[in-house]
């Protein structure tokens, strides 16, 4: 379980005024999603004190990769103002709703991790604060999670085909603008934009309206996905194959400080691949010319515990993300070198938050 610093004082002073301790009802500390979390908050004094208040906050946070994301979703005042003599010790029970979700990830270079906070504002010194680590497991379903919220999900050729024209005209103009400062770099640009053009020319000159669709976007852990693919030939040809890759990503935003520069550079985007289960089908099939070729593609998700989230919280940068991102990325190639690739991205999900819709179907 991640841990953060636990129980200090604000400012550092060598000597605190008191010691806090957090107990959960539960030693193991695992609470499924919409439970109430349950437990005591200690205050021991090491001298005489008065505090104003204590404050309890529930946040998650996500780690690893660049710089770390933080959400708070509960806070509220558990105790107020009260004296304690040296030695004395003050217990205050709390309770709060565990959130539905993101729940708790260890992953690769990414965790996430819930916590309860406490901080006791001592009068004439400073803020007393303590942090423990909870797990949450999935319970509660979140708003919109069942199927029905999300429909069935494409790719297709011709959205493809205009997003890589619209990619070799951004070409053009940095070709045209090399030319001007290093012809070297105008040709190397003007090259990549020439190649783009004859691979477009060559699979459009053999295969048209490719169309990958899958029925639904949002499954769980060990539940079947099924992808359909279809294409119209013009001409007689046989397929290399069609490669159906599901993977798993880990996402996240790092910005960088040059100490030199003193001055934060732009956003890096890091992506680890968690997961990747990669196939091949149809190698080898004839497609008759004109005749619509349409074949259906079945897998399953596996039973991992890398359920997608993704956060655009922080409290530097609000551009800041962590996600955890599965897809289905489907490429179908021929022998004669022309080649597609489609990507389809889905949500992967615990099976508690798609039982009440399943049973509706």
């Amino acid at each position: 379980m991640g841990r953060i610093p636990t129980c200090v004082e604000r400012g550092g002073s060598v000597m605190s005024r008191c010691e806090i301790s957090i107990d959960f009802d539960r030693p193991n500390r695992q609470f499924q999603g919409g439970e109430t979390i349950t437990g005591s908050v200690h205050v021991v004094a090491n001298q005489a004190l008065t505090y104003d208040s204590i404050t309890l906050t529930g946040f998650w946070r996500c780690h690893g990769y660049g710089l770390p994301v933080t959400k708070e979703f509960h806070g509220a005042s558990i105790g107020g103002e009260a004296h304690l003599g040296a030695g004395e010790r003050r217990s205050v029970p709390f309770s709060f709703e565990a959130p539905a979700d993101p729940v708790t990830y260890h992953g690769m270079e990414l965790n996430l991790d819930h916590y309860v906070s406490v901080e006791v504002d001592v009068q004439h010194g400073n803020i007393q604060e303590c942090t423990e680590p909870y797990q949450l497991t999935p319970g509660m379903a979140p708003s919109g999670s069942s199927r029905q919220s999300q429909g069935p999900s494409r790719a297709d050729s011709d959205m493809k085909s205009k997003q890589g024209w619209a990619f070799s005209l951004v070409m053009v103009v940095i070709a045209m603008g090399s030319f001007l400062i290093a012809p070297i770099f105008g040709y190397f640009f003007f090259g990549i934009v020439v190649l783009s053009w004859l691979h477009t020319l060559l699979f459009r000159g053999q295969l048209k309206s490719v169309v990958v669709t899958t029925p639904k976007a949002v499954l769980a852990t060990g539940e079947d996905y099924t992808v359909t693919v279809s294409c119209t030939p013009r001409m007689g040809l046989s397929l290399k194959g069609i490669r159906v890759k599901l993977r798993c990503l880990e996402q996240s935003m790092d910005h960088p400080l040059h100490m030199e520069a003193d001055a934060v550079t732009g956003p890096t985007e890091i992506r680890q691949e968690v997961y990747a289960d990669d196939k091949l089908y149809c190698e080898g099939a004839v497609l008759p010319a004109g005749q619509r070729f349409t074949t259906e593609i079945r897998g399953r998700i596996p039973q991992k515990g890398a359920y997608s989230f993704a956060t655009a919280h922080g409290d530097v940068w609000e551009d800041r993300v962590c996600a955890v991102s599965w897809e289905l990325q489907v490429s179908i190639s021929t022998r004669l070198f022309a080649s597609w690739t489609g990507t389809i991205p889905i949500d992967v999900v615990p099976s508690e938050f798609l039982e009440d819709s399943s049973t509706q179907e």
